[in-house]
């Protein structure tokens, strides 16, 4: 089996999400040194687009969601 006939490639689905496929491959880095940290990933352009308001959030506020 050289291939799977109706796996969709995941790279080609993140393209259409801002940010998407540059935040997976480098979250998705074989080695942890090569990895972003979680605050950097939480720093990543990805997020950008989320209202201000997300980031105001407390822990008690977060679980209601």
């Amino acid at each position: 089996l050289t291939f799977l006939p109706d796996k969709r490639p995941v790279m080609s689905i993140l393209y259409y999400v801002n940010h998407a496929e540059d935040l997976a491959s480098k979250l998705l880095q074989c080695f942890p040194k090569n990895r972003l940290s979680a605050q950097a990933a939480l720093s990543h352009e990805y997020f950008s687009d989320l209202p201000p308001r997300l980031w105001e959030l407390t822990d008690s506020e977060y679980n209601l969601l």
